[in-house]
């Protein structure tokens, strides 16, 4: 593999959007090609890194000082309620476990594992959720060097990692090799379960795409589209507030 070092790859994501899925990819790639992964803050990248993850979507492009291409994926926000909802309740992240004042001295995790999962929902919704949502209400999803992917497009069809690899400017032979490595990592090659196919307190669960369906009661739509309304018309995942 022929990396121009001027190059700088990023791959912009966001929390339960195929972060440990992608860095996996990543850390083969680099391995396997002998260059340099990062996955951290801007203010942590290192100079002479090739490729770079930013799990959560915060970036200045102005301080990025070398021409870069990259990809920035989304995920149907009603998912990543879902699958954040299931892995909070169980997960060591410092911040989910932090007592806070806010929170009368208990932590994230503490008050979802205390409420009824309808609740719960709602409770997450109004945090966690919230702030993924922000960032993609701010989101540039015009910027040419960023090529702009859907987390339920790549888990169901991993063809489409050509794409993503033309974006990062792979030659033919790099793509071949890369793809390999995309399809050590699939789900089914990870976890030994297929698609859908359930397992608690583990960072892969589902994996599937429309799960919020499974979950979702007649009160989390009404909130759901309360909080934020038209936000999945505007990313696609909607056509109307009919659903």
């Amino acid at each position: 593999m022929n990396i121009n070092n001027d190059l700088l790859i990023i791959h912009l994501t966001h929390h339960k959007c195929g972060t440990v899925w992608f860095g996996n990819i990543f850390q083969k790639i680099s391995k396997k090609f002998n260059i340099k992964y990062q996955s951290c803050k801007q203010d942590e990248l290192d100079k002479d890194t090739n490729i770079w993850m930013q799990n959560h979507g915060d970036i200045d492009f102005s301080k990025i000082n070398k021409h870069y291409v990259g990809s920035h994926m989304i995920r149907d926000p009603r998912d990543v309620l879902i699958s954040g909802y299931f892995y909070h309740k169980w997960c060591s992240e410092e911040w989910c476990n932090r007592k806070r004042d806010d929170f009368n001295n208990k932590s994230f995790k503490d008050i979802l594992n205390e409420l009824s999962k309808d609740k719960g929902l709602l409770f997450e919704m109004e945090h966690i959720t919230r702030s993924y949502i922000n960032i993609l209400k701010k989101w540039n999803f015009n910027n040419p060097n960023i090529l702009e992917i859907k987390y339920e497009d790549y888990i169901t069809n991993e063809n489409n990692f050509i794409d993503l690899f033309e974006k990062y400017k792979f030659n033919n032979q790099t793509i071949n090799e890369a793809f390999k490595i995309v399809k050590l990592c699939h789900f089914k090659n990870k976890t030994k379960r297929n698609l859908g196919d359930e397992k608690e307190k583990v960072h892969t669960r589902k994996g599937s795409p429309g799960d919020w369906k499974n979950h979702f009661k007649e009160v989390h739509k009404i909130k759901f589209k309360e909080l934020y309304p038209d936000i999945l018309i505007k990313l696609g995942y909607e056509k109307d507030n009919n659903w």
